[in-house]
């Protein structure tokens, strides 16, 4: 009997020992559209020489976990999760808010797929991944649509089971409300010049995508089949924006090289439902304004990186802000 993906869950939890799934683990729900989470494998057939001209055996030399989880984006546990390995930071919480800035810290978790066992009614079949960091994540906001998002994982083994881990609970979620293109109530891009885009009035912005890279490593050595360890490397981070063309002042920002600041609010403050992503210091580096054809409009489609910001308390290339309650 064939297992449809609609019966799939995906969960996760946070490893305080890298690879290590915690005991009686509480395991955070991830909503999910699709993912692609596999043990790609390194095998190879024997190379012995042998008078029939066929191979004698076939090795599986290693395993290294990877793909990605899809989803809309919205604010959940999971997500929070996510991102804070994402930015290589827990949150620092206050009564109100939490702040995620990069940090240097390794955030790993087991990733659970779960599917009902079609042999067994009532049962489940289970593949675990220990050990995953957030390796890249993008997230992408479009006008008049849902706001959808996707985390590269890179993890350390898979292990099957039949049996759920001992003790392990699965809070329901009880806030999953998915941003909307009309939900991204705040965009304001400046220079030390002036304003470039002042307000979500006065100017049209139709896509905007955040991506991130931790551009992770996995590091397999001897007496282990999959990654030993993952080894984080250099943040990276820009966004690609299309915003109609209006004036020159992005262009000549673009040819002159002068730093940019910009801030997106995505959700309601007011209501404690949102994020904030400001950036403090960036370059643009791209900035195309063409005539595409009959019935297009003219835009500018730019690609800004983010740097590193030392004048900060805290220097760091992004900030992300959320409300405390999850």
């Amino acid at each position: 009997m064939p297992v449809s993906a609609d019966t799939t869950q995906i969960a996760i939890v946070q490893e305080a020992t890298y690879g290590v799934t915690p005991a009686s683990p509480t395991w955070l729900i991830m909503p999910i559209t699709g993912e692609s989470l596999v043990a790609t494998a390194n095998s190879e057939l024997s190379a012995t020489l042998n008078a029939d001209r066929q191979s004698d055996d076939s090795f599986l030399n290693g395993i290294e976990p990877a793909g990605s989880l899809d989803f809309e984006f919205a604010k959940s546990p999971a997500m929070t999760l996510l991102l804070e390995s994402a930015m290589g930071k827990a949150t620092a919480t206050s009564t109100t808010d939490r702040t995620l800035t990069v940090g240097l810290d390794q955030i790993s978790f087991t990733v659970e797929k779960r599917w009902p066992d079609p042999n067994t009614p009532g049962s489940y079949l289970y593949h675990r991944y220990p050990g995953c960091v957030a390796n890249t994540m993008t997230l992408t906001f479009t006008a008049g649509t849902k706001c959808t998002g996707s985390c590269g994982l890179i993890g350390q083994a898979l292990v099957t089971d039949d049996a759920v881990v001992a003790a392990s609970t699965y809070p329901p979620i009880t806030e999953f409300n998915v941003f909307r293109g009309p939900d991204v109530t705040q965009i304001e891009l400046d220079n030390a010049g002036g304003t470039l885009l002042p307000t979500l009035t006065d100017s049209c912005v139709t896509d905007i995508v955040i991506n991130l890279n931790n551009n992770y490593r996995g590091v397999q050595c001897l007496g282990t089949l999959g990654n030993k360890e993952t080894v984080i490397g250099k943040f990276e981070c820009n966004y690609t924006q299309t915003i109609f063309f209006s004036s020159n002042e992005l262009m000549d920002n673009f040819i002159s090289q002068d730093i940019v600041d910009e801030i997106i609010t995505v959700g309601d403050n007011a209501t404690d439902d949102y994020y904030t992503f400001t950036t403090t210091k960036g370059k643009i580096a791209a900035n195309d304004v063409v005539a595409g054809g009959e019935g297009t409009d003219v835009v500018n489609a730019n690609t800004i990186n983010w740097l590193n910001d030392k004048t900060l308390g805290t220097p760091t290339t992004i900030e992300i802000l959320t409300s405390e309650g999850l």
